[in-house]
């Protein structure tokens, strides 16, 4: 007669291999084997030999199971009466993990005993591509690569927040596209989004582009002059090669910063303003603070 532990002598060489997560249980929910795939799955220690579905990192997938049963049949499902199949979102170490898991019944010969075979997708990367395609119009971002689906994702998150942000990379990388994105998924994505480059602004002319003047500040204010920060209250101001911004005018920035506070050019009327700030470069700012041309403290 062929023993249990001659059918899981058996099956433990075929699941190995397989880049799913397999485990295979008993009709009580005891993990009787499984393979590899699913400490990847579950982040657990790569030489972890004991598992229970109860605790997965977390993770109770066998109440998951009893309630997709529930789900599928309508009725007071048993642990093992029914095969299911279903999608099921968890967070595993601050990442979220979509699975696709689907639950077999294997019937063991001779004994009338009824095992579960459970097989475990990781389909997150395939979530993460739906979402950027079915948002394809707030974005002319559409990839497949891992790293970058997980940037665009975090990025959804931090537009949730009113944290200052900054994108560093060489030009042409994107990340115009990334500020826009970010204001798009924010609260303020109603409110304006201005964008100024500072490397095409002429150091003169700089100051009175972000904050404004008023009639007689200089020779040539004819009139007064809103700045690209109050015509950005509210919503989000993005300053592109903010490297290039004069040092002097670094100090300046900061205030606004830190409270939302600034002066128009030739003006003592404090004015101010709920602007969230975007910042890129195409240097490392760290480099420029090291060589004292950019603020510590801005940075």
């Amino acid at each position: 007669m062929v023993t249990h532990f001659d059918v899981i002598g058996l099956l433990k060489p075929v699941i190995m291999p397989i880049s799913e997560g397999i485990i295979i249980c008993d009709s009580s929910g005891i993990v009787l084997t499984y393979n590899q795939a699913v400490n990847r799955i579950f982040c657990l220690e790569p030489d972890n030999d004991k598992i229970s579905l109860v605790s997965l990192n977390g993770f109770n997938l066998r109440n998951s199971l009893i309630n997709a049963g529930l789900d599928q049949q309508s009725s007071d499902a048993g642990y093992c009466e029914i095969p299911v199949k279903y999608e099921q979102k968890l967070m595993m170490n601050n990442e979220t993990l979509w699975l696709r898991i689907e639950s077999l019944l294997l019937d063991l010969p001779d004994s009338g005993d009824k095992w579960r075979m459970i097989i475990l997708h990781n389909i997150s990367a395939e979530k993460r591509l739906s979402a950027v395609i079915a948002n394809k119009e707030d974005s002319c971002f559409i990839t497949e690569d891992p790293d970058m689906l997980r940037l665009l994702e975090r990025l959804d998150k931090v537009a949730l927040t009113d944290a200052s942000v900054l994108f560093q990379g060489e030009s042409g990388t994107g990340k115009t596209e990334l500020a826009r994105r970010l204001h798009k998924k924010s609260q303020r994505a109603n409110k304006p989004f201005i964008e100024v480059n500072c490397a095409a602004i002429p150091e003169t002319l700089i100051e009175t582009e972000l904050f404004g003047h008023i009639k007689g500040a200089f020779t040539g204010a004819i009139k007064d002059r809103v700045g690209r920060f109050k015509s950005a209250d509210g919503g989000t101001l993005f300053l592109d090669e903010i490297s290039e911004l004069p040092k002097e005018l670094q100090s300046k920035l900061l205030r606004v910063l830190q409270d939302g506070k600034f002066e128009a050019v030739g003006s003592d009327i404090t004015q101010q303003v709920n602007v969230r700030v975007i910042t890129a470069s195409n240097q490392d700012l760290i480099e420029l603070v090291d060589k004292s041309s950019f603020r510590t403290d801005l940075y």
